[in-house]
């Protein structure tokens, strides 16, 4: 299996980037350890060690009870350094500013929604960089204020994956180191503070989506000019070496053996291994995932916890099917009701990102492709939404789009509801035919009725789960989410 990040690297990394790319300017202060840990979802043990091994390498100051300090020493990139680091990964950095216009406006329009923009953290700090104009650093404010309307979605993978695609945007750059070698600067195109907050108060979404889609392409064309500049300036810098886009929302908790877990319940999922049948055996599955032994037993004994498997002695592990008491059991566990939660925020996700990544890999399909998913719809026991989600995977080329479906396919993958609820209702029938109605639309060559559609199929798994954990489980946290409505530009 590949390999993973733990949570401390995870962070470390994340911050060590922050300070380094200048995105935390010297002299300011880091969020306090509490909002840490809610920012990377870890515990203050971890946020520690990380602030103990910045601190060892000069990049922050620790002062008793206050905020750590970043040091001057972060700014260790000299400015021509930073031009060559930026070229390195010249076609990483344009297609992060291509996914940011793909989805923003998406996430953006719909966190806005009811949001009391006004009463929002950030919101004084950005009105400020209104009076005195975005001087450097003042942009930091206007990021913030965004995060702040992402978070009122009450979904926290949206400013995860805004803060994932600003660092790997290497925005600091283009809004104020790239002048010296452009003279371009992103602070003298950009909307004034007062007009970005009337476009998110705005009440009609339709507008207020073209709008910020408009705002983000006018964004990404500047980058793609300000990149031509620096390579007619640079023309012998490499290409290609730069860091490519990373988003992992489990920061860590990903162990090999809950890796197997998902995997193997997808499959139970998903009828590839059907209940009364027997897994394969250990020794297999260890050969399988390129795991040892006693990892596949850890991740039997977890199977068996959540009700997918009873394991019998010479017999093996048999498959089965969670029973409520099982399943009530289970949430009472304070890690795997966390993962639950991430299971629905991922659907919640999908349900407003796959519209407009649909629209964008749709065209790419062959005819022999769709033909193939028309023929999954005769399974009785196939759910041909995870194929079409896959072929989808397949055409997206957009790397950093692709990787963030990939990690919410992981999440979803996790959620043993789907399968778990698949069994128990109806509900898979009515999936079954949106998704075929979807296909249908493309078949027909109509790519935004298939766009829609696959939103509407995700709207209604999010739905009925979300139904399912609260009335059944009482887990109330899911309530803060809103189901989407679909925005047609």
């Amino acid at each position: 299996m590949e390999e993973k990040a733990t949570r401390f690297s995870y962070v470390y990394q994340n911050l060590k980037e922050r300070i380094l790319t200048g995105q935390l300017q010297p002299g300011s202060r880091l969020s306090s350890s509490r909002k840490l840990c809610q920012e990377y979802q870890v515990g203050i043990r971890t946020i520690n060690e990380v602030l103990d091994a910045l601190k060892k390498e000069g990049l922050i100051k620790v002062e008793p009870r206050k905020a750590p300090v970043i040091c001057q020493k972060g700014t260790v990139l000299e400015p021509e350094a930073a031009v060559l680091a930026v070229l390195a990964a010249e076609d990483d950095v344009r297609q992060v500013y291509q996914t940011m216009t793909l989805l923003l406006p998406q996430l953006l329009t719909f966190s806005s929604w009811n949001c009391p923009v006004e009463e929002l953290p950030y919101y004084k700090k950005a009105m400020k960089v209104d009076r005195m104009g975005l001087e450097v650093g003042g942009w930091r404010a206007v990021s913030g204020l965004f995060q702040d309307v992402l978070h009122h979605s009450g979904n926290p993978l949206f400013a995860d994956v805004y803060s994932a695609i600003e660092l790997h945007g290497r925005a600091n750059f283009f809004i104020e180191d790239q002048y010296p070698f452009t003279g371009l600067t992103l602070r003298t195109t950009s909307p004034m503070v007062t007009e970005l907050i009337a476009m998110l108060k705005g009440p009609d979404p339709v507008q207020k989506y073209r709008k910020l889609t408009a705002m983000y392409e006018n964004l990404a064309s500047q980058v793609d000019s300000s990149l031509h500049l620096l390579r007619s300036s640079f023309p012998d810098c490499p290409t290609g070496g730069g860091s490519c886009f990373e988003w992992n929302p489990v920061r860590g908790r990903d162990h090999y053996y809950t890796r197997i877990v998902r995997d193997l319940v997808n499959k139970i999922g998903s009828g590839a291994y059907k209940p009364g049948s027997y897994l394969p055996r250990e020794a297999d599955l260890a050969k399988e995932y390129g795991v040892s032994v006693f990892t596949v037993r850890n991740a039997l004994a977890q199977l068996g916890r959540l009700g997918f498997g009873k394991t019998y002695n010479v017999k093996g592990t048999m498959v089965t099917i969670p029973n409520d008491s099982t399943v009530l059991c289970t949430l009472q566990n304070q890690v795997s009701k966390q993962d639950t939660l991430l299971y629905i925020y991922a659907l919640h996700f999908l349900s407003l990102a796959i519209g407009p990544s649909a629209r964008l890999a749709a065209p790419l399909f062959t005819a022999e492709e769709i033909k193939e998913l028309v023929h999954r719809f005769k399974d009785s026991a196939a759910i041909p939404l995870g194929d079409i989600y896959d072929l989808l995977l397949n055409h997206l080329q957009l790397e950093p789009l692709r990787t963030i479906f990939s990690e919410l396919r992981r999440l979803v993958q996790w959620g043993y509801y789907f399968a778990f609820y698949r069994i128990k209702s109806g509900n898979i029938d009515k999936l079954n035919k949106k998704a075929l109605e979807a296909l249908q639309s493309l078949q027909n060559s109509d790519v935004t009725g298939f766009a829609d559609g696959l939103s509407e199929c995700y709207c209604l798994i999010l739905d009925t789960v979300r139904q399912f954990v609260v009335e059944k489980y009482d887990l109330r946290e899911a309530l803060n989410l809103r189901i989407p409505k679909i925005v047609r530009s």
